[in-house]
């Protein structure tokens, strides 16, 4: 124990010390204001999510764990000024008050967003009761109400892969409007169950019924696409 807390211990100190300081409280603050606005959210709506998996305060700590890799995910690209910033500026007192200017205008702009962010989450939680983008999904709807109103006959198919509901349901009904989702479980599914040799297969059928669990959830086709053939 007392080990692990000296690898924590030096591990923190090198984040929040020397050039890497600013870097360091930038990320903290960064995955604060993502966890305070979780955090919020879950408690301004009392945990009830309309959402394909029924959140809970029991689940609170893998739903926090998930959005901070998500969080960590952006923030790597958050840090990039950063630490562009600290590999150029050599480390001494000098060159450090000399570039004092452009990292706290970095740092600025960094808590603006922060606050920004979590400010609009609020607002859009509050109009809308999600926190999907409601405006992009407004806008394949009404693409797939023109294509339905000018090209009679016209199919229009989703890509898609999240559990996001209603996607080939009608817009009258509160769907997309797509005609047809592809099935992408099922697709990963089928190429998974046959890359298992022939003699281990029958350990791994369930990989070919799974997909009945929720085939009449949507109007899915079986795809085999070109995606799964590349990788």
């Amino acid at each position: 124990m007392g080990d692990l807390r000296g690898r924590v211990a030096a591990m923190t100190g090198w984040l929040f010390a020397g050039r890497f300081r600013v870097a360091g409280v930038v990320l903290a603050v960064f995955l604060a204001v993502g966890l305070l606005t979780r955090l919020g959210l879950a408690l301004f709506t009392g945990f009830a999510f309309q959402d394909w998996m029924a959140f809970s305060p029991a689940r609170l700590p893998l739903w926090l764990g998930v959005g901070m890799l998500f969080d960590l995910a952006v923030a790597a690209y958050l840090m990039l000024p950063f630490a562009l910033v600290a590999w150029l500026v050599p480390d001494t007192r000098r060159s450090r008050w000399l570039a004092l200017p452009l990292t706290l205008l970095l740092s600025l702009t960094a808590f603006a967003a922060f606050v920004f962010v979590a400010a609009s989450e609020f607002v859009f939680w509050n109009e809308f009761g999600a926190r999907f983008n409601f405006i992009a999904a407004d806008s394949l709807v009404y693409t797939n109400e023109v294509i339905g109103n000018r090209c009679p006959g016209a199919v229009t198919l989703a890509e898609e892969s999240t559990a996001f509901p209603g996607v080939s349901a009608p817009t009258w009904t509160g769907g997309l409007g797509f005609h047809y989702k592809w099935n992408m479980g099922w697709m990963n599914d089928t190429l998974r169950y046959m890359q298992e040799d022939s003699v281990h297969r029958r350990w791994h059928h369930d990989r070919m019924t799974f997909g009945l669990v929720y085939a009449f959830s949507e109007n899915f086709v079986l795809p085999l696409s070109h995606d799964e053939v590349v990788h």
